[in-house]
């Protein structure tokens, strides 16, 4: 099954011979074509004795063996890795399986040689997790072109990009390189990045690339998540790259939340760093008003998922119905669906309201088409770092409503160029829309302020002034901790 017998390959144990490694014995040996597997290691190698014609090892006999890598096979990754560290294994022999099945799948990857940047211009390599139709994604799109525009050189690298999306991006001009062994970077993806000028790590997942590049070129890492009680990312992520989690192992880094938010979130995780604040900017693709009669939309956009609180505002929507106006909305509900729960029970309520539509995931093309037709844009999220959707709505000077509990709350004024809910309950958002409807004949002026605000804050214009400054704040940061010594 495995090569073997010849002193110049990779020596290879595997610890873990159960279901875990079962289930990917072909992919695992795939990986493995050209290395040597010397054996097996589990905590019940004496009643084992060999497996698949391999001799197994208690983890304790591991300091005797010679080995260049042990690949770790089961769910209880930490755990094992927890063991062979205090066993005295050296910390880069040991690889989770998702780390050497990623850096096999990176391993014939092209790695473009970046174009040389103008004088005073830079090159700027975007690393980020894998492009959906996501805020961080499309986001992070708008930033490679914001600096684009400025005549700076950029790259993207991310592990995977959805085709459509793909698609999209290459045609604004954007270099995208797909790099499938990302987050984990080998001798040559290090020595790829070192070509840049500066580095900008997106999302805090990717925690392993900024951590480790950190004293090999300035880097920017700019962090939208939110808080432990609406998601899991930091305590998985802080559990997945445990060797990371710590703030000496940031220290260096010019890290960024895209909201006042997202700070504050981040520096629950890690008191002590400094944390500025970056908001995004999104192109002005503003379309004309296709006229309508007889008609209100009210739109969410986003995953049908329990975070975004479509299941919260059909039931507030349930609660006014009897108004006079309501008999002329329509509720689209844009955005992909699995077949959870949440989502069946968001389905039967938009049965019984019958004017809601299940609009799916629509392409930017189509996306910006619909934008004609919606008059309100609601965020009912139960937490948003910097709503995307809201700041599209401003840009495209719709009415707008969001919760208290979403970063972009903080730029707006309710009643004035927008509307602000306390929370995403039913009966809050139920109050909210009846003030909406109350004050239609405002609708007007709170649409020119929505613009002027998108224009001031979110406009591309200030979101590439913003990039190039905190740019040049990362590059003096590192300067001053790393080049001296």
């Amino acid at each position: 099954m495995f090569d073997e017998g010849r002193r110049d390959l990779l020596k290879v144990l595997l610890f873990g011979t159960g279901r875990f490694y079962q289930n990917r014995k072909k992919a695992i040996a795939e990986s493995l074509q050209g290395e040597e597997v010397i054996g097996f290691v589990d905590n019940r190698a004496s009643e084992i004795g060999t497996f698949e014609g391999k001799p197994v090892y208690l983890p304790e006999k591991i300091p005797w063996i010679s080995f260049d890598r042990i690949v770790l096979m089961s769910a209880s990754q930490n755990e094992m890795m927890e063991q062979l560290l205090w066993l005295g294994i050296p910390r880069k022999k040991i690889f989770s399986y998702e780390h050497h099945w990623k850096m096999y799948q990176q391993k014939n990857v092209a790695l473009p040689i970046p174009s040389a940047a103008a004088p005073g211009k830079k090159s700027v390599l975007i690393i980020t997790h894998e492009m959906r139709y996501d805020g961080a994604t499309i986001v992070v799109t708008y930033a490679a072109r914001a600096l684009m525009a400025l005549g700076h050189v950029v790259t993207i690298a991310a592990p995977y990009v959805q085709p459509m999306l793909e698609k999209e991006v290459r045609k604004v001009g954007i270099d995208l390189v797909r790099c499938p062994g990302l987050p984990y970077l080998g001798e040559r993806e290090i020595a790829w990045i070192k070509q840049y000028d500066i580095l900008l790590v997106n999302v805090f997942p990717n925690i392993r690339v900024a951590c480790s590049m950190r004293k090999i070129l300035p880097v920017l890492w700019w962090i939208h998540e939110a808080g432990n009680e609406f998601s899991d990312v930091y305590p998985e992520t802080r559990k997945k790259f445990r060797e990371y989690d710590s703030v000496s192992e940031m220290r260096g880094i010019h890290i960024m939340g895209v909201s006042r938010l997202a700070a504050e979130i981040f520096l629950k995780q890690y008191p002590g760093l400094s944390v500025g604040i970056l908001p995004y900017g999104i192109p002005d693709e503003r379309s004309d008003v296709s006229h309508r009669h007889g008609r209100i939309v009210f739109a969410v956009i986003g995953s049908i998922i329990p975070l975004k609180g479509q299941r919260e505002l059909l039931k507030a929507f349930q609660m006014i119905w009897n108004a006079d106006w309501a008999k002329k909305a329509e509720i689209w509900l844009i955005g992909g669906w699995d077949d959870s729960p949440y989502t069946r029970e968001v389905q039967k309520l938009a049965e019984e309201l019958v004017n809601v539509k299940l609009l799916g995931i629509l392409t930017r093309k189509e996306l910006q088409k619909a934008y004609r037709e919606i008059d309100v844009v609601v965020c009912a999220s139960r937490q948003e770092t910097l709503s995307t959707v809201v700041a599209e709505g401003l840009m495209h000077g719709k009415v707008c409503v969001t919760m208290k509990n979403t970063g972009i709350a903080s730029y707006l004024h309710s009643g004035v160029d927008a509307y602000v809910c306390e929370n995403n309950q039913p009966e809050q958002l139920a109050e909210a829309l009846l003030r909406v409807m109350r004050e239609r004949d405002c609708w007007n002026e709170i649409r020119k302020r929505a613009r002027a605000l998108y224009e001031t804050e979110f406009s591309m214009k200030a979101f590439g002034k913003r990039l190039e400054q905190e740019i040049l704040v990362a590059e003096r940061e590192y300067c001053e901790l790393w080049e001296e010594k």
